[in-house]
């Protein structure tokens, strides 16, 4: 559940930078409290409900990257590891970037 999340806000985030608006990285504590709300909001969902649900995210967000490219996008960010590692360089850590 929680990475179909994150990849639903990425998308989210792919958008308003498309538009031109912000896409600042969240804190620490902006993410804890996202994160409890989206378990607390789907906690109750069947497996199967989530797998879908992260299929179609994730099938959204190739889509999205494919047509806009990853270099194209305006976003800054950090990786989702806190590894340390620049943005436009890999993450240390393997994690995708928020």
């Amino acid at each position: 559940m929680h990475i179909f999340v994150w990849k639903v806000r990425q998308l989210e985030r792919l958008a308003r930078a498309a538009r031109g608006e912000s896409t600042e990285p969240l804190g620490n504590a902006e993410i804890d409290e996202i994160n409890a709300a989206e378990y607390d909001k789907h906690a109750a969902w069947r497996w199967d409900q989530v797998a879908a649900a992260a299929e179609e995210a994730g099938s959204d967000l190739a889509a999205s990257v494919r047509t806009n490219g990853p270099r194209r996008t305006p976003i800054s960010g950090r990786c989702g590891m806190n590894c340390g590692s620049s943005r436009l360089s890999r993450c240390r850590a393997g994690s995708a970037w928020s």
